[in-house]
């Protein structure tokens, strides 16, 4: 008998806990830290998809679209603009170093009049993240997949 009691007891403060209201603090403090983890992954998604497709695009201006090969993808914190370095195959054989800044509206190269005063805005010195390796890796992907 004394054991049915306490397997009973045991099962009541069980169910009372399981459906005893949480604490309200509690609940809204892990929501919010919900709600910011997932803004964070949005926003390193989102600076992969910015420089991934920004590669892509500069890659099929080439001339020679195999020759390219991206030194650096500096993404900007925000994902506003991504400061590329890469080489590729010139009209001769030769291999050139360019540089390009991408925005939301253009691609920037370092012919362009406005390019040093955009790579200092957006480039230098600046907060954000290396993007090469995943670019080299999506790359090598998307060549994979779209080889038919």
């Amino acid at each position: 008998m004394y054991v049915w009691v306490t397997a009973l007891a045991v099962v009541c403060i069980g169910l009372a806990a399981a459906f005893s209201p949480r604490d309200a603090a509690t609940g809204a403090a892990e929501q919010a830290k919900a709600a910011s983890d997932q803004k964070a992954i949005d926003l390193k998604e989102k600076r992969f998809d910015v420089a991934v497709g920004g590669a892509v695009m500069l890659r099929k201006a080439m001339r020679n679209p195999d020759s390219f090969k991206v030194s650096s993808a500096f993404v900007a914190e925000d994902a506003s603009s991504v400061c590329y370095e890469y080489r590729s195959q010139n009209g001769f054989g030769g291999m050139n170093v360019a540089h390009v800044i991408a925005t939301s509206s253009a691609f920037v190269g370092s012919s362009n009049p406005r390019f040093h005063a955009l790579w200092k805005k957006n480039c230098s010195g600046k907060i954000g993240y290396e993007a090469a390796a995943d670019v080299t890796s999506a790359l090598w992907w998307y060549d994979k997949s779209h080889s038919n």
